[in-house]
């Protein structure tokens, strides 16, 4: 993290990375928008991986600020990256995008904020070979809180059972699912049989929509050992905007879950109900994190609101252990 900090962007003794790659190994799916102060920092991470057939795709979303020069200069610089600018539409229809335009046997995502470990991508990589796996996660999420330079150990604990890399409890495991899906890889014709997409609606919830139709559908899951992901808390993130505005659209990102499950025939009753009821647990936790972040003033409306969406919720304890 301390290198990335203190060299971001291309100095004049890099070589140019001008070797076209073929047969692709994993697609990088970067969206972005105005993320001038940290850009340069995670496309460094992502170019000098230890794994060089990937292809790096930057949806640049309608940005007004220096990110589309950044951009231009990585694309001069390294055949590998394929530059996409569009019309805001959004973190989720900008990932979309680029999973459209992916040629990679496998999907990676990452965000414009923050950085991953060297070899990130070969360790994933190579665990989903091994065991021709659809879906690896990293073995390490660490939080970064920016302008303070330090790293923090996970807000919650990753803890994994596993035997020769495959979560033995995986059942378990999508009851109380991560909702990230930038520390995982994808193998993208799973994607694509499935129908999975990101969701496109303006909420903090829309990691879920994505990572839990992945669950559904996903039969086993690896870890890759080593790989970490550096999760930056501050700068341009969700969690640090406006919570009334975000909060317009959080119920729905829900309902279209339970809509996926009601319209899948592959499902029995009692598959049905499982996922419904991990679709409520997710919600309640949404909604417990979105009350937290409200303003003091802002708590008694901000209750209102959420139980007219959901009677039966209740707000819980908080602290910053168990923040995501």
């Amino acid at each position: 993290w301390s290198f990335y900090q203190k060299m971001p962007g291309i100095h004049f003794y890099e070589k140019p990375y001008t070797k076209p790659v073929k047969n692709v190994r994993v697609s990088v799916i970067v969206p972005a928008y105005n993320e001038e102060d940290t850009l340069e920092a995670t496309l460094d991470s992502i170019r000098k991986q230890t794994l060089s057939k990937i292809e790096i795709i930057v949806v640049d979303d309608g940005s007004t600020d220096r990110t589309s020069e950044i951009l231009k200069k990585y694309a001069a610089h390294d055949v590998r990256f394929n530059i996409i600018r569009q019309k805001n539409a959004y973190v989720g229809a900008a990932r979309n995008r680029g999973m459209k335009e992916a040629h990679g046997e496998y999907i990676g995502f990452v965000d414009a904020d923050d950085v991953i470990s060297p070899d990130y991508y070969k360790n994933l990589y190579q665990t989903a070979k091994e065991h021709d796996a659809d879906i690896v996660a990293a073995e390490n999420v660490t939080y970064v809180l920016e302008n303070q330079g330090n790293l923090h150990k996970p807000y919650e604990k990753r803890t994994f059972y596993m035997q020769n890399g495959e979560i033995t409890d995986l059942a378990d495991y999508k009851r109380h699912i991560y909702p990230y899906l930038w520390d995982k890889l994808y193998r993208r014709s799973f994607l694509i049989d499935n129908h999975i997409l990101c969701s496109t609606r303006r909420s903090s919830a829309e990691d879920n929509y994505f990572t839990t139709q992945v669950m559904m559908y996903g039969d086993k899951m690896y870890v890759a050992r080593g790989a970490t992901y550096y999760y930056t808390r501050g700068h341009n993130s969700l969690t640090v905007l406006d919570y009334e505005k975000l909060s317009n659209q959080l119920e729905y990102v829900f309902a279209d879950l339970d809509d996926v499950v009601d319209d899948d025939t592959g499902f029995d009753e009692d598959k049905k109900q499982l996922w419904h009821d991990v679709i409520k647990q997710n919600r309640f936790q949404a909604f417990n994190f979105y009350y937290h972040m409200l303003k003091d003033e802002d708590k008694p409306a901000g209750l209102k609101k959420l139980q007219k969406l959901a009677p039966d919720w209740q707000p819980k304890p908080w602290s910053k252990h168990n923040e995501q």
